[in-house]
């Protein structure tokens, strides 16, 4: 298998992660955020709020996907 390949399916697996994330209703908070945001500062001052939303089971099904996801990559880089 070429590094080529491994690569491709990376960023196919990336790209997937995106489109899901994008119909959370979390990511779309935060992605509204950002574009009210006139600056980074601003943006990480007001992020932590938006966590006060958060349902906890949502963000740890968000991140239990992302981390099988990066386990997946890591193994398959290494085949």
């Amino acid at each position: 298998m070429s590094e080529k390949t491994g690569q491709d399916g990376i960023d196919q697996m990336t790209d997937r992660l995106l489109d899901e994330a994008s119909t959370d209703p979390f990511i779309a908070k935060v992605y509204k955020l950002l574009d009210e945001c006139s600056s980074l500062e601003e943006f990480r001052d007001k992020l932590l709020d938006v966590y006060n939303d958060l349902d906890p089971a949502a963000l740890g099904n968000v991140m239990e996907r992302a981390f099988s996801a990066a386990e997946l990559a890591g193994r398959f880089k290494i085949t």
